[in-house]
């Protein structure tokens, strides 16, 4: 990663992320870029689980209303929203969406 985050073309054609050090190659790696693989992909591999292993016919999800990012991956994962909801009486409103899986 190091290396690729200075290459001149990288640099060039991406931009220079200030990427020195074996310390920063780690710091840049764990930041954004492997949030984001790791949360798609993980969302992705219980999807398919959900699905072939217990067969469940749909999937339900809960997301606060002003979480942005995590609606954004709902939805890239093919979840609508359904409606506004409460886990409890005394709790916030969060937003449900649902999933349904074709086997």
């Amino acid at each position: 990663m190091l290396e690729l985050l200075n290459e001149p073309s990288f640099v060039r054609n991406v931009g220079d992320r200030g990427v020195r050090t074996i310390e920063d190659a780690r710091g840049y790696i764990a930041g954004a870029p492997m949030a984001s693989y790791y949360a798609l992909e993980s969302a992705e591999a219980v999807k398919d689980y959900a699905r072939s292993a217990l067969g469940l016919p749909r999937l339900l999800a809960i997301v606060s209303p002003s979480n942005e990012s995590s609606i954004r991956l709902l939805e890239k994962l093919g979840f609508r929203y359904t409606s506004m909801t409460k886990l409890s009486p005394e709790a916030h409103d969060v937003k449900l969406y649902t999933c349904g899986l074709q086997p």
